[in-house]
């Protein structure tokens, strides 16, 4: 059990993630293949093992995250979303050397360091960039035919997320995270394979979606400057795509609303005004505002009037719709 502890400062300083980290969600996957059961054949898991033969940097790199006896170093559970992975690499890449040191040495004392880690501390900058190769090849196999599902689920859940927070305040957010984590004020209790007490003194938490369950249970790295907890979405089942992307086959909400409106749909899970809404998607405004008014009119989404402004959100059928199946 790990029992994460807030002061009054931490429970103002708690804050939801802007949006889905793909660099956040590769990592975790990655542990998702370490499950005991075997893999259904069909399954992501399945796919992506088979895959891995024919991958040997990204495969040595799994090898590595699933021996891990602790935490998962944190430079690679970054909540800095960016606009793509290479941009998250980029960031990565960027990180000083001493800040990747301190946190192996943190690594290391749960129980050593598997080699592609280990070669960090001794290799430095080349060691570096072979392991953001490692996971530009497995984010290839294992995420990117997969992205806009998983981005659809966790984005709508952000959203959902965001409303409990404006509508029941922190403490009825931190009660619903998820039903292996319990909110006994001003203690967070979560199901951890590590015993802990984490102090977040102060700093406040930082709280960021998982399509993965096991592996969003890792304490928080203690230099970091706000710590993250990864909460998994949904039920407590391993991570998987819903069958239609996984077969490659085009989705199902796109069949149902058309490829357009599904977009349009997708980018509302995040908010935004006609304009913004309309770069995401790669629409022509007034396509963008024909969509809008077809899924409001269907109860798909809500819009408020802000000034001259019109703000979009999914409503609680529109994240339904969203929602799919990572068990």
């Amino acid at each position: 059990m790990m029992r994460i502890h807030f002061s009054v400062d931490d429970i103002a300083r708690t804050r939801l993630v802007a949006a889905p980290s793909r660099l956040a969600v590769t990592t975790l996957s990655m542990l998702s293949l370490s499950h005991p059961k075997p893999a259904p054949v069909g399954s992501w898991r399945w796919a992506v093992r088979s895959e891995l033969r024919h991958a040997d940097s990204a495969r040595r790199l799994v090898t590595a995250i699933c021996a891990l006896e602790g935490p998962v170093p944190a430079f690679l559970l970054s909540a800095r979303q960016g606009r793509g992975l290479e941009d998250e690499l980029a960031q990565l890449l960027s990180t000083p050397m001493r800040t990747l040191q301190a946190n192996m040495r943190h690594v290391a004392d749960w129980g050593g360091l598997p080699g592609p880690f280990r070669h960090i501390t001794e290799g430095g900058g080349k060691a570096f960039q072979a392991l953001a190769g490692s996971i530009r090849d497995y984010h290839r196999v294992a995420i990117a035919p997969h992205w806009s599902a998983v981005h659809a689920s966790l984005s709508a859940d952000l959203a959902m997320k965001a409303r409990v927070l404006c509508e029941g305040g922190i403490e009825q957010l931190l009660s619903g995270l998820h039903p292996r984590m319990h909110w006994r004020s001003p203690v967070l209790e979560v199901d951890s394979p590590f015993d802990i007490d984490y102090r977040l003194n102060g700093r406040g938490l930082l709280l960021a979606p998982s399509p993965s369950a096991f592996p969003s249970y890792v304490p928080c790295h203690p230099l970091d400057e706000q710590p993250t907890l990864h909460y998994q979405v949904g039920k407590d089942r391993t991570f998987r795509v819903h069958p239609a992307v996984q077969t490659g086959s085009p989705l199902a909400l796109s069949t149902l609303l058309g490829h357009s409106r599904a977009t349009v749909l997708e980018v509302c899970a995040e908010g935004g005004s006609t304009g913004q809404l309309a770069e995401r998607s790669g629409l022509s405004l007034s396509s963008v505002s024909e969509h809008l008014t077809a899924l409001r009119d269907a109860g798909l989404i809500s819009t408020l009037s802000i000034g001259r402004t019109r703000h979009h959100t999914l409503t609680d059928l529109g994240t339904q719709l969203l929602r799919y199946d990572f068990s």
